[in-house]
């Protein structure tokens, strides 16, 4: 006897439903068509997904599409949940899905970007704030990478998080223009004077300045100069010609003030070394 056996599927039409739902959906969309509102649902390395109309459909914005300055990650621009404006570039009715663009409902600030100038403030947005820096804009679909490295003169791990929030207008200075890469570099330390220089030039090397104690290590003490966001260095060895300087070390803690003598500027590695010993006569120099 033959025992005759069928196998069937519910999940092939309920997929062939869902196709023709989506088919119905693609149908009311066109190019040059412009969705308000779609939130950002993901991320991918090519591009950042959208949620249109609660669930309506989701759409792709390449990242090439995502703006006209140079962006390695969709994460660099969006934050999960936001809501943004797209323009429908391209409806693919076989592959049941829509690409859209948000850099072209904007124009293209390179194509003016001759306006900005090197080494001159602007005021700039922050857009998005990472553990290396942050994203500004100097205008809608200019954005430029704000390093960590050029937040500070002084502070050689400042954190943006911790200085700046999302929506905070900052002075930064161009630094770099590259209309062929599409890239604009800023700087935020750029728009203070180089403490170092200041220095240099008001308390150059032989000359005694005033700081109190920022902190103390097991052979020296680094000494914030007074009206100055600079820590200089001052060792042990500097402290006294007649005591042992590591047990002199001892005798300080943080907050006590000194005045002390510039020994040594460096001001491309942003170091200064400090003597208190030095402000006194040498008792063996005879």
């Amino acid at each position: 006897k033959v025992r005759g056996n069928a196998c069937v599927s519910r999940r092939q039409i309920i997929s062939s439903y869902k196709k023709e739902d989506k088919a119905k959906v693609i149908e009311k969309y066109k190019v040059g068509d412009i969705i308000k509102d779609a939130i950002v649902k993901g991320y991918s390395s090519f591009g950042c997904f959208f949620d249109v109309n609660n669930g309506e459909l989701d759409v792709l914005v390449h990242l090439q599409e995502i703006s006209y300055s140079r962006v390695n990650h969709p994460d660099e621009i969006f934050n999960i949940g936001e809501k943004h404006d797209l323009l429908v570039i391209s409806v693919d009715k076989e592959k049941l899905q829509v690409g859209c663009s948000i850099k072209q409902l904007l124009p293209d600030p390179f194509d003016h970007i001759s306006n900005y100038e090197l080494n001159k403030k602007y005021k700039v947005k922050v857009v998005k704030l990472m553990d290396f820096g942050a994203f500004c804009e100097l205008e809608p679909g200019l954005s430029s990478l704000l390093h960590s490295s050029e937040l500070s003169w002084t502070k050689k791990n400042s954190s943006a998080k911790k200085i700046f929030k999302v929506g905070d207008e900052i002075e930064c200075v161009i630094t770099e223009i590259n209309k062929e890469k599409r890239r604009v570099a800023i700087s935020h330390r750029l728009t203070k004077e180089n403490p170092y220089s200041v220095l240099e030039t008001k308390h150059p090397v032989g000359s005694e300045v005033e700081g109190v104690v920022n902190s103390i290590n097991d052979y020296a003490i680094y000494l914030k100069i007074n009206n100055l966001d600079i820590d200089a260095f001052l060792h042990y060895n500097d402290l006294t010609y007649s005591h042992n300087g590591e047990e002199e070390l001892k005798k300080y803690k943080k907050g006590d003030k000194l005045k002390v003598k510039v020994l040594e500027i460096k001001t491309d590695q942003q170091k200064v070394r400090v003597g208190l010993k030095q402000t006194q006569l040498d008792p063996f120099d005879w």
